[in-house]
């Protein structure tokens, strides 16, 4: 195919180029100067369907180009990300303007960010009149802010003060509220908020104590039904009448995150392991747990349940666990997490020294996604690993390959060590970042179809990486890349210091 010169044709139309980019692949764009000529003026537009703004220069030129794009071209803007140090200003509804098919708008992930000065006096703020809107994050102020008319909103991130009777919160389904470190009372608060999100399916609640009066016994709440997802994140207090209240409050619960943050100087939790093995496995329909730790290991092992815990999921539908608690200890699997043929789908671990738990995972177990992290470091034989393996993602550690791997289709290593020169398993994703191949050569062959490759700062041994050849066998073609990515066809490089052969590959991406 010819070439064809775009500088005499501005005008392609947009949903022409958009069907071209989504046929061809990165790689391949290099040899087709209409395409590249297109995807350098949308990307100078800043025009895309999710865009991320991280500074106030970027702002201006996005807001520049959206006031000199037609609304055939502004309308492909769905999801928008702004950092929360830009400086934004929604007073003049300029933005919801040029934007109108907005559907998730994200103003600041930051749960303690006070964003009223940021949208400007509450009487002069233009109404947020977004007719597709689904999504809302950072929401900090009043909510005459946003038009009532948003029956699509079902997803909104805000504080417990921005909480008013409104509308559009009826028809919320995902709802994450920040209390701050105010005394959170389940039976009046929460069932505040429940008043107005009857619908809720996912609740995620930051709070730093929890508590619940014995008077509040004497009338039971009613249940929330619909909600199968609750989250709980920076907790350093919870009264004991809190658990039966959260069993009977949420009985469909299939999603529990719990989010413990002790700090000394802090009043102590009441922290009898049994009350809180009696919460989680009392969710009858429990099918993924999260545990997440910070604080002293005194104050970690008086709440773990592990004795009940490890009796309890080999007979639970718990099929994905992920645990957290990153403190030094100098005990060996301080929470008894070593596996023994445990029925997990996920297993996702942070923990000091995982060495122990490392070398109880065999053949024997279901695991299909394995995540493991642990400071200073820890062995892995991927020759001991579940054979139905399909996700391997590893941090600290020190990798010896194998060819046993048939149904491994993502690897993602991360500050680890590769022992090893042949790998040979049906990737197709593989991304390395601050990784050491000990080997001068090493050949992985990935032949089943590889989609995504990215390398970020790879070295051999003491010597950084120096070429990367990959071998496209459907193609019968060899592409070298240098450190940087640079991709060159020239063959008269001598060795590879990393050589992959797969059949096919769509992306090749450095950092």
């Amino acid at each position: 195919m010819e070439p064809i010169d775009m500088s005499q044709t501005p005008c392609l139309p947009l949903e022409l180029i958009q069907l071209i980019l989504s046929c061809l692949t990165p790689r391949h764009l290099l040899d087709a100067s209409q395409v590249c000529h297109s995807w350098s003026t949308i990307a100078q537009r800043h025009l895309h369907r999710h865009v991320y703004i991280h500074s106030n220069r970027q702002l201006d030129r996005w807001i520049a180009a959206l006031n000199s794009s037609p609304p055939s071209q502004r309308r492909l803007v769905r999801t928008v990300t702004i950092h929360p140090q830009v400086h934004l200003n929604l007073t003049d509804g300029q933005l919801v303007d040029l934007c109108p098919w907005v559907e998730s708008f994200d103003i600041g992930p930051v749960q303690a960010c006070d964003l009223n000065t940021m949208l400007g006096k509450r009487q002069s703020i233009h109404p947020v009149s977004w007719r597709f809107l689904r999504r809302l994050s950072g929401y900090h102020s009043h909510p005459s802010i946003i038009s009532q008319h948003q029956p699509r909103l079902t997803h909104l991130m805000c504080s417990f003060d921005d909480l008013q009777h409104g509308g559009f919160f009826h028809h919320l389904v995902d709802l994450d509220v920040s209390f701050g470190f105010m005394a959170v009372d389940v039976a009046t608060v929460l069932e505040k908020v429940h008043e107005l999100t009857p619908v809720l399916q996912s609740f995620k609640i930051h709070a730093h104590s929890l508590t619940h009066s014995p008077l509040n016994d004497m009338k039971k709440p009613s249940p929330l039904r619909t909600l199968t997802s609750l989250a709980f994140y920076g907790l350093a207090s919870l009264d004991p009448g809190c658990y039966g209240y959260l069993l009977h409050k949420y009985p469909n619960v299939t999603s529990l995150h719990l989010g413990f943050a002790f700090d000394e100087f802090y009043i102590p939790m009441d922290r009898p392991p049994q009350r809180l093995m009696d919460l989680i496995a009392h969710y009858t329909y429990l099918d993924r747990l999260a545990v997440y730790f910070q604080g002293a290991n005194e104050h970690v092992k008086q709440l773990w349940p592990r004795e009940a815990l490890a009796r309890w999921i080999p007979t639970s539908g718990v099929r994905h666990l992920d645990v957290v608690y990153e403190r030094q200890t100098h005990e060996q699997d301080m929470l008894g997490l070593a596996p023994m043929e445990l029925p997990l789908l996920t297993l996702a671990l942070n923990v000091y020294n995982p060495q122990s738990i490392v070398d109880a995972l065999g053949w024997r177990q279901s695991l299909e996604t394995l995540c493991l992290k642990g400071y200073p470091g820890f062995n892995l034989d991927m020759a001991c690993l579940p054979p139905q393996l399909r996700v391997l993602d590893l941090t600290f550690a020190t990798v010896t390959t194998c060819h046993g791997m048939p149904n491994l289709q993502q690897l993602r290593l991360t500050s680890s060590k590769v022992v090893g020169e042949q790998w040979v398993m049906p990737l197709k994703v593989l991304c390395l970042k601050d990784v050491v191949v000990e080997s001068s050569h090493t050949c992985w062959d990935v032949s089943s179809g590889l989609e995504k490759v990215k390398i970020d700062q790879v070295s051999l041994g003491a010597h950084p990486i120096h070429w990367l050849k990959i071998h496209e066998k459907t193609a019968d073609r060899d592409t070298w890349y240098n450190a940087h990515g640079k991709s060159d066809d020239d063959p008269h490089h001598g060795m590879a210091s990393l050589e992959l052969r797969c059949r096919f590959v769509e992306d090749v991406l450095f950092s």
